[in-house]
């Protein structure tokens, strides 16, 4: 088997996890340069444990691409993927349960540029921490249930390709928005996928809409995304910047102008009610008057009618010259004939 360049042993459950050993003990010395192994687990296995035994002698090749995915691999033996050689390029592990441990600093000294870990069903917390570490050219984690990037992505400078493909996510959150535009102040060439999901478009999510319009990021397949509107329409994200004006026009908040016509009204009618109360504040002063005096004056509510009602009977205003005649005839008139009680305006009023 010295001039094998590929072999692919994929979905032969019969041969079981543990026949790679073998396999890869006949490929010492070969030519080979691809090796699947996909989906050779056995049907009601335990979960898988990636020995050093199993890939020990592929140190002894050239091998491009290794493919072991479908195999419930859930760790690595720590040192087993330093096995590898340099020309490895890239890797595919999609549909595995990797749990955390020590193999994934492992990971990062690989010297692949593409790397494949869509399917796995792992924890976030798994797929964060490695994403955290890793700087591979192409990498895919399509199919992984994530909802958000809320983990650090600014560090991969050499990323080319991201998928994110058939995840639940809907929106990117301001962290991921920020992390990757710093990502292309780095490599203008970024690529994401984001197809396979609907979407959000609607006053939430009217800052990633224009981000999408905005952003450098290339977006593969961008024209077949599907974008669900805030009356769960759904349309194609073909043009980012006619869906982003079409939402800033829907999501306008009105409130400013709302309370500066309430405002102006108001200023209006306080005005309004100032200027009249102004105008007859004679009259108001006089009406205040008569009612504190019919509710509050007893003498007025009193039933004989014969009570006084005020102190003097009539008010009398002269000038110095006119004092003689005032009290000598005027003032003896009202009081004799017609028994009135007269106030004087020439200092302090006086009972007379």
């Amino acid at each position: 088997m010295r001039n094998i360049s590929e072999l692919d042993v994929s979905f032969n459950a019969c041969l079981r996890f543990a026949a790679l050993e073998n396999i890869t003990t006949d490929l010492q010395q070969s030519a080979i340069k691809i090796l699947k192994v996909n989906y050779i687990h056995g049907s009601f296995e335990m979960s898988t444990v990636l020995k050093t035994s199993h890939i020990l002698n592929l140190n002894k090749t050239s091998l491009v691409r290794f493919e072991a995915a479908g195999n419930r691999i859930q760790r690595i033996e720590s040192g087993a993927l330093q096995n590898f050689q340099v020309s490895l390029e890239s890797a595919d592990f999609n549909d595995n349960v990797f749990s955390i441990d020590i193999y994934m600093f492992d990971v990062l000294h690989m010297p692949i540029t593409s790397l494949d870990v869509s399917q796995t069903f792992s924890s976030h917390n798994v797929l964060a921490s490695y994403i955290e570490m890793c700087c591979q050219e192409h990498l895919d984690l399509s199919e992984n249930m994530l909802d958000d990037i809320n983990f650090k992505v600014s560090h991969m400078k050499k990323l080319m390709l991201f998928v994110l493909r058939n995840n639940r996510i809907s929106t990117l959150s301001e962290y991921a928005m920020k992390k990757f535009d710093l990502l292309t102040n780095i490599n203008a060439n970024l690529t994401i996928d984001l197809s396979g999901y609907n979407l959000v478009c609607n006053c939430d999510t009217l800052s990633f809409v224009q981000w999408m319009a905005t952003t450098p990021i290339h977006f593969y397949r961008r024209k077949k995304y599907k974008c669900q509107m805030s009356n769960n329409t759904i349309i194609l994200l073909i043009n980012p910047r006619d869906v982003y004006e079409t939402l800033k026009k829907e999501c306008m908040s009105y409130e400013g102008i709302i309370i500066g016509i309430t405002s102006g009204i108001l200023m209006f009618i306080f005005i309004l009610c100032g200027g009249i109360v102004y105008r007859y504040r004679w009259k108001l002063r006089y009406l205040y008057y008569m009612v504190k005096v019919k509710w509050h004056d007893h003498e007025y509510q009193s039933d004989n009618t014969e009570v006084r009602l005020y102190v003097y009977d009539v008010i009398v205003s002269y000038a110095d010259e006119d004092q003689t005649f005032v009290y000598n005839l005027l003032v003896h008139q009202l009081k004799k004939r017609m028994e009135f009680s007269c106030a004087f305006t020439s200092g302090t009023f006086t009972r007379k």
